[in-house]
């Protein structure tokens, strides 16, 4: 299972991603590659499905949503999560998603721990 450490948290990166263009995501030390898609659902959510590079047979897919409730004067903001889905799981690797437009969003990362880059063709 992901843990995160402080050092993790000090380091974390965003990285914009465009709905719809596959990502290589490369696991630091392994060299384990991941092919990584989200997209916008009917519904409004993000839909990602992701494959292993090498085991074509490891798959997984999960759907991804923001829920906030505006709550006047906290202290961290304006809005608490009630219930948001924001992580996307590949394996034992672990990422953060958050909003950005309808055709974008932002993934959170540790470069200790993995690459990401949009994908080439081969």
């Amino acid at each position: 299972m992901y843990q995160t450490s402080l050092g993790d948290s000090i380091e974390r990166q965003s990285f914009s991603v465009a709905y719809g263009k596959p990502l290589r995501v490369e696991k630091i030390g392994t060299g384990e590659i991941f092919t990584l898609t989200l997209t916008r659902r009917q519904n409004g959510n993000i839909g990602y499905t992701w494959i292993n590079g090498t085991d074509k047979a490891k798959t997984g897919e999960g759907e991804l949503y923001e829920k906030y409730e505006k709550v006047p004067m906290m202290p961290s903001g304006n809005v608490k999560d009630v219930g948001s889905c924001l992580r996307i799981q590949l394996t034992d690797v672990a990422l953060e998603w958050s909003a950005g437009s309808t055709d974008s969003g932002y993934i959170y990362y540790s470069p200790r721990r993995v690459t990401l880059a949009y994908q080439t063709e081969d």
